[in-house]
């Protein structure tokens, strides 16, 4: 093995509906925690029963994250192998033809449609 060529990582990305998160793990046999990032979500609740995420926002507290992170791995010798992302469960988001958000997030935890569902069942 190159002693100048830069170990692997692993990086966890989290996008949930409290917070955004992001871990580097190195890929060798000890799988240490490189770094850990976290940005809150700011879940919007109206009385209504919304439960919104601003699209725009979590983009850049997610890019903000990941910056942090590979600051980090690279400072430290490392470069990234591989990504796994996990997402709030279900999630709806309008965008136009070419994926750019119309709409904000409306979460698992969004209500205004419980009596349509509701009336479903």
């Amino acid at each position: 093995m190159d002693v100048n060529a830069a170990r692997s990582c692993t990086l966890g990305i989290d996008l949930g509906t409290t917070a955004i998160k992001v871990a580097a793990f190195s890929s060798d046999t000890n799988d240490e925690l490189l770094s850990l990032v976290s940005r809150p979500a700011n879940l919007r609740r109206a009385a209504d029963g919304a439960a919104e995420l601003d699209p725009h926002e979590q983009y850049s507290a997610l890019l903000d994250a990941l910056a942090e992170v590979v600051d980090v791995i690279h400072s430290r010798g490392y470069s990234v192998a591989r990504i796994g992302i996990s997402s709030a469960m279900h999630s709806l988001l309008g965008v136009t033809e070419d994926g750019a958000p119309l709409t904000p997030v409306m979460t698992w935890a969004d209500l205004r449609a419980q009596a349509d569902a509701q009336a479903l069942w």
